[in-house]
């Protein structure tokens, strides 16, 4: 796959535009954002529901996307949409904090993304 030219450079917690905010959520790759809006979660690939709310399948770094999505936790949001299965409608937020795996934040990995 050819290289695209970057129009904008986002970092961590940037406001996109209307009051979008990045996330900085790496493990699916590098750079990966998610994004929120108001009480929305636009995951992308930082997680996916199919059959499940668990990380993404496909990742550069596993331990990365586990931090990621355990810095998602952190954030409030009513609904969540996915790159990869169906969006949640009501308290996504409770989902992803109620997964096993992230009953515990790890802070280093919250900290390190």
């Amino acid at each position: 796959i050819e290289p695209m030219e970057v129009d904008c450079v986002l970092c961590d917690s940037d406001e996109v535009i209307g009051g979008i905010r990045a996330i900085h959520t790496p493990g699916h790759c590098l750079g990966h954002l998610a994004f929120l809006w108001n009480d929305i979660l636009i995951a992308g690939d930082a997680a996916s529901n199919v059959g499940w709310l668990r990380a993404a399948i496909g990742t550069e770094n596993h331990h990365q996307a586990l931090g990621s999505i355990q810095k998602l936790c952190l954030f409030d949001f009513e609904t969540a949409c996915f790159g990869h299965g169906p969006p949640i409608l009501k308290k996504a937020d409770k989902r992803f904090r109620a997964r096993q795996w992230f009953a515990k934040l790890d802070p280093q990995i919250v900290k390190a993304n």
